[in-house]
């Protein structure tokens, strides 16, 4: 069905016909006359709070009610339906429908717009009631009550549906929400953590259909947000956003059991279609009521998407690259990848270790949650009993390998078993853990986490703790690793860093969770690896000292490949700390960014000399540089960044500016980037492509959530100094200032700043501060009452010196120092006054009261002891 005949099916004028601009006309003078006469006004002259108005005519057959910034007028005559949204001046549903209610039978849409007879209107308080909705389906009626009432900031729209028999449902609106055109709005922020980007919306007719309750629409350019929330009841929740010509429509259902995909036949797993909108599977309805509840607001821009104040960098395009690219790989709740929903096939790589790690930089506590959900699906359903990880995931079985496609979606790619999926699993769940804190539920992930690695350090036949791929040669055409058509086999150092990385991560959760058995295994394992990984090729090492870098694989003749070097090898040699030699870690770095200016890249290909011939898929490989042969993959670009952040951060800085860059020109909404022209290709558009700015927040503005803190370890170059970010982590807002040698976070009104690495934690106890990555020496502050409290650490050793400033006088701030000698003695100092010598516990802690006297910074010391303890 076309655009006009839909339009006509739900009686809905057409752009430009007299009816439409009659209709608006008299829209806006209903508006001005409901809204500024009499005394039935929802404010007193003057009163400053926002506007708030519940009015209904039913002799007109309309209503209108506002809840501060967003306003909708109602329809209540045989065309029943929202006729209009308006977020402050601006007109939001420019089609003449911007809400209703319908099924689709069959062929044909049945909606409220086409109602029998009038409804009836009716107010009470801050609500309006509409009652008697009832449209034909088929051969039945479908009878509906609407109620609308204020609460809070939003507008709740209650709808109940009254079905007389069953009903079999081909696609359903209960209710839908329309905006046009579509291009007022960026996109919609899903709250699984993902986005239906409106540029990706590029065909007349399509739609994106996913399990979850609510959506966000967003417009970076007119600063507004449209929030759809469907409340929480009976039945399965589901939401599809689809484009029909310019109008875009948010369609919720609800239904007895979780709804499942019409296509393709035989899977069942597509989410976005093209050329129909109805992506959901048929579903039969019993008789009986039903219910739905939406909640429409409009928050304010800055408070919804505000990331603080940038210097040095483009914090608007910052921020949309997060709400955008970064978020694509989020195909549905409980299926999140690198790759993208538009995708024709729509794969999910497990093989890919840096998924959680996009967390950092998006900071949405949907992200978060939704990735914890998805992993748990992954652990029950990818896992084989052997431990194997099965590697890919995706609408269609077209890129599996024969028979190993399941039912649910997982397979093992055409093009190997890719055995980097065993540990990218492991080191997604400790940096999900580090973001969330969820003890529990990292438990309820020991088990799997332990067969994956297990399953890993099996594969060492020769005991040298260099683990193999299921391949011995390159001669046998199949790909190990995330660069899936280099014929990497036997000794891979790509999959066997990122082994390295598990082993590290795991061993330091295994004494979280108090197994100290697991934990030496695994750390003893891991220090043998990294000796064997550093050693020369001639020694059976990846290190090439002739060349200066690390090879990608061995054979078991000895021979070695991919000594051309391989980016994300490097890089991660780099950043997991295998490489701890200086000058090789300096080397390794000035030779990539030789070639880097010798060609102008603006970002690292996946490698920077060719393969040698043969060992890879030729027709997408050769000539040098093509696809994984080098060309441009911006999925590695923090692993880069990381590397450099250390020694080199205004090279890290650099090229992060440069994907920026290249953001505002073409959106980065592609695959890779050709070496040779530097232009975009592909239509498998990566999130992996946002990953610049993971490494903006992680390794140059130093963000590094841990499961118990929040720690900042900044490389900043002199045109950051003075950026100001608002950080959520874990539920709680912190405000990060970096300045260059000295930084500070704060949260709950208490600040500290230090120079170096340091971390902050506010919970209900108090507010801690703690030296570098160690947790155990530091000072907490026990909740300070309703003071501001900054503190500022100048040293912190065998004495511990720091300045207090308390925002009021007479506050009695608790203070416990840890990390101390137990039961050393320790003398406490304050503006050069000494206290009675004091011991520390048993534990190493301190504890001590101060009460302000006054609102002066006030200089402590907590300084060893020679007098005698009373």
């Amino acid at each position: 069905m076309d655009d006009r005949a839909y339009k006509e099916k739900l009686n809905v004028p057409l752009p430009g016909t007299p009816a439409r601009l009659a209709r608006t006309f008299l829209i806006l003078i209903l508006w001005i006359s409901y809204t500024f006469a009499g005394p039935a006004s929802a404010q007193e002259a003057g009163d400053s709070r926002p506007a708030r108005l519940v009015r209904a005519d039913d002799s007109r057959h309309d209503a209108y009610v506002q809840n501060g910034a967003l306003r909708l007028h109602l329809r209540c005559d045989t065309r029943c339906c929202i006729d209009s949204i308006w977020i402050g001046e601006s007109l939001l549903s420019g089609s003449g429908i911007g809400g209703y209610t319908g099924v689709l039978t069959g062929s044909t849409w049945h909606a409220s717009t086409a109602c029998q007879s009038p409804p009836v209107l009716s107010t009470s308080g801050d609500a309006i009631t509409i009652r008697g909705i009832r449209f034909a389906a088929g051969h039945d009626t479908l009878n509906e009550t609407w109620t609308f009432r204020l609460s809070g900031e939003s507008i709740v729209w209650n709808v109940e549906r009254t079905l007389p028999g069953p009903l079999a449902v081909d696609d359903n609106a209960f209710p839908a929400i329309s905006v046009s055109p579509i291009g007022r709005f960026d996109g919609a922020l899903l709250d699984n953590g993902g986005v239906a980007w409106f540029r990706l919306f590029n065909d007349t007719v399509l739609a994106y259909g996913v399990h979850t309750e609510g959506a966000t629409l967003w417009s970076a350019r007119d600063r507004e947000c449209l929030s759809l929330k469907s409340a929480a009841g009976s039945g399965e929740r589901a939401l599809s956003v689809s484009k029909r010509g310019e109008t875009a429509t948010c369609a919720f259902s609800t239904s007895p059991a979780e709804m499942r995909y019409r296509f393709d036949a035989g899977t069942h797993r597509r989410r976005f279609i093209r050329g129909r909108t109805d992506v959901w599977q048929t579903t039969t309805y019993p008789e009986g009521t039903y219910r739905a509840t939406i909640s429409l607001s409009a928050p304010d821009y800055r408070g919804k998407f505000g990331r603080g104040e940038f210097r040095g960098i483009d914090g608007d395009a910052v921020t949309s690259i997060e709400n955008t690219i970064a978020r694509l790989g989020v195909i549905d709740s409980r299926h999140y990848g690198g790759n993208s929903w538009h995708t024709p096939y729509g794969p999910i790589c497990l093989h890919e270790q840096y998924i959680a790690r996009f967390g950092v930089a998006i900071d949405d506590s949907n992200y978060v949650r939704g990735y914890r959900e998805c992993l748990d699906f992954y652990r029950d359903h990818a896992i084989l009993p052997d431990g194997r990880v099965k590697s890919r995931w995706a609408y269609t079985d077209e890129d599996a390998a024969p028979g190993s496609a399941d039912s649910l979606g997982f397979y093992e790619a055409q093009w190997g078993i890719l055995m980097d999926s065993q540990p990218d699993f492991v080191i997604n769940v400790a940096e999900e853990f580090d973001l969330c804190g969820d003890l529990k539920w990292l438990k309820s992930q020991k088990h799997a986490c332990e067969s994956a690695l297990d399953y890993m350090l099996k594969r060492d036949s020769n005991h040298n703790h260099i683990v193999e791929m299921a391949t011995r040669s390159h001669a046998e055409a199949r790909g190990s690793d995330w660069i899936d058509v280099i014929w990497a086999s036997w000794e891979n150092a790509l999959v066997n860093a990122e082994v390295y990385r598990a082993l590290t991560l795991w061993s330091g959760l295994e004494r979280v969770m108090e197994d100290s058995t697991r934990a030496g295994a695994y750390r003893l394992f891991a220090a043998g690896l990294k000796e064997a990984f550093n050693r020369p090729v001639r020694d059976g090492g990846f290190w090439d000292p002739d060349r200066g870098w690390y090879v990608h694989w061995r054979e078991p003749d000895g021979s070695v490949y991919g000594d051309n070097l391989v980016v994300p090898v490097n890089f991660m040699a780099i950043a997991y700390g295998i490489c701890d030699d200086a000058a090789r870690r300096k080397a390794i770095l000035r030779t990539i960014e030789s070639v880097m200016q010798k060609e102008h890249l603006f970002i690292w290909p996946l490698c920077m000399f060719p393969y040698e011939t043969g060992v890879g898929l030729l027709n997408v490989n050769y000539p040098y540089p093509s696809y994984e042969n080098g060309d441009i993959f911006l999925s590695w670009a923090e692993m880069g960044m990381r590397a450099y952040a250390e020694d080199s951060p205004e090279i890290a800085y650099r090229y992060c500016l440069n994907v920026i860059e290249r953001y505002k020109r073409d959106g980065l909404a592609y695959q890779r980037y050709l070496r040779r022209t530097q232009e975009g290709a592909g239509d498998d558009i990566l999130a992996g492509n946002a990953s610049a700015i993971v490494g903006l927040y992680a390794d140059i503005y130093g963000v590094q959530p841990r499961y118990n803190r929040l720690l900042l370890a900044p490389h900043l170059v002199n045109d950051l100094f003075g950026t100001k970010l608002v950080y959520m982590f874990q539920g709680k807002a912190y405000d990060i200032t970096l300045n260059g040698d000295v930084n500070s976070i704060g949260a709950d009104s208490v600040s500290f700043s230090a120079r170096g690495e340091f971390a902050l934690r506010s919970d209900t106890v108090g507010v801690a501060w703690y030296q570098g990555e160690d947790c155990s020496s530091g000072v907490t502050l026990l909740k300070p009452a309703t003071a501001s409290v900054a503190v500022v650490i100048d040293h912190w050793g065998d004495t511990r010196t720091w300045r207090e400033q308390v925002g009021r006088e007479g506050v009695r701030i608790d203070h416990v120092i840890s990390g101390l000698v137990p039961g050393k003695r320790y003398t406490l100092e304050v503006d050069g006054s000494t206290s009675d010598a004091l011991r520390a516990s048993a534990d190493g802690q301190l504890r001590f009261p101060y009460k302000s006297g006054d609102d002066r910074v006030h200089l402590m010391n907590i300084v060893p002891s020679i007098r005698p303890v009373k």
